[in-house]
This record gives C-alpha cells, sequence and structure tokens, in this order.
C-alpha cells in the first residue's frame, strides 16, 4: 500500500451522485447561518494536505482551529499506518459499521472493487432504511450528508453530536456540520440497519461489484 497517496479516487471517496426517491426527505438539516464556513474550508484542506505518511499532523491542526473556531472536534479513532484495519475504511463503512465485521475484510481481498461507497448506500441501503421524525435527533441515527441529490458523506449520531470516518484517515466526534466543506450541506437522519442486515446487503453487492 502506497501512504503516500495525496488524493482518493471518487469511486471509494464515499461519495454518490445516484439519485433515489429517499433523498428527498421530509424534514432535512440544513447547514444554515450557523454553519462556520470558514472552518469547513480549514478541514477541508487540512484533510487534503496531510495524507499518507503526514496523517498524523492532521491532528495537531484541527487542534490550532479550535484556538480560531472554538469548535468541538475530537479525534476518537486515530490511524495506525502498520495497521491497515485502522485506516482503508470510508465514511460508509464506518456509519453502518461494516469496518468491525471480518466478512469485510475477507471481501477487500477477494473482491477490491467492492467498495461500500454512496452507490452501495443508496441502493442497497436506503431501501432498508426509514427517516428518523422530526424532533427525535436525541437517540442514534445514520446521519447522511447531501448536497443537492448527492450522498457525499455519512456518521453516526447520537444527540446532535456525530461520529464518522473522514476519507482514510481518522475517526472524529464533532457538531453536526463540523465537517469539511465538501461533505454537503444538508443532513437526513435515519435508522440505522441491524449490522447482520447491513452484512447480507454488502455480500450481495459485493458479488455483483
Amino acid at each position: 500500500m502506497d501512504f503516500d497517496r495525496t488524493t482518493v479516487a471518487d469511486a471509494r471517496s464515499g461519495s454518490s451522485s445516484v439519485l433515489h426517491s429517499a433523498m428527498s426527505p421530509d424534514a432535512p438539516i440544513d447547514a444554515g447561518a450557523d454553519a462556520d464556513e470558514v472552518l469547513r474550508q480549514s478541514l477541508l484542506d487540512v484533510t487534503e494536505r496531510y495524507t499518507g505518511r503526514a496523517v498524523g499532523e492532521q491532528l495537531a491542526a484541527v487542534r490550532r482551529l479550535g484556538i480560531k473556531h472554538q469548535h468541538s472536534i475530537n479525534a476518537i479513532r486515530v490511524v495506525d499506518l502498520v495497521d491497515v484495519r485502522s485506516w482503508r475504511y470510508n465514511c460508509h463503512a464506518f456509519t453502518f459499521g461494516l469496518w468491525s465485521q471480518d466478512v469485510f475484510w475477507e471481501l477487500q481481498e477477494t473482491h477490491p472493487n467492492a467498495w461500500p461507497n454512496g452507490p452501495f448506500v443508496v441502493e442497497h441501503l436506503l431501501p432498508l432504511m426509514s427517516q428518523v421524525t422530526s424532533g427525535r435527533i436525541a437517540g442514534e441515527a445514520a446521519a447522511l450528508y447531501f448536497r443537492g441529490g448527492d450522498l457525499k458523506h455519512s456518521g453516526l449520531n447520537r444527540g446532535g453530536v456525530v461520529q464518522s470516518k473522514w476519507g482514510d484517515c481518522h475517526t472524529w466526534e464533532h457538531g453536526l456540520f463540523e465537517v469539511p466543506s465538501s461533505y454537503g450541506d444538508r443532513i437526513q437522519l435515519y435508522h440505522v440497519p441491524e449490522v447482520d442486515v447491513v452484512v447480507d446487503a454488502y455480500v450481495r453487492f459485493a458479488k455483483t461489484a
């Protein structure tokens, strides 16, 4: 594995331009005026600048941003470059629990094209998920981030605090819109499927990838 990569291919980024009826949510959470767009752009710069062997530099860079922006971002799972299971998965694999399943890693070896990207979520998981009704943000939910009709990112929402993995780098805890600017400007919350349901969907997806 080349740890000096500076970009990740779109097919492995977690974003998707596939449209689906579930992408017209009833009660989305919009970034609005409360989102710190300067912070979000700075986070994008940090995640694009410090990759590969320099990924550890993200931690200090994000802390420095906190001096000016007073954000709540905190790293909860840090990349260990010698342990591929600490980094070689994306936001969707984290959100839906695939990263913790041995079958996911086995299929990554035998079916390297079976990446759990945006189309996987849109085509294989969204039909199995129901939206969280307005006002029920307190429970755990999958937070799906959109720009227009495009799925850009996902994380686990717990009472307005989100945990999400940023590319093939660290996993962070953060406010709803304390994410890089490329991750969208609208959130829809969905009930998280049981992990065995997600695994079954992923196995079927892998066989056709």
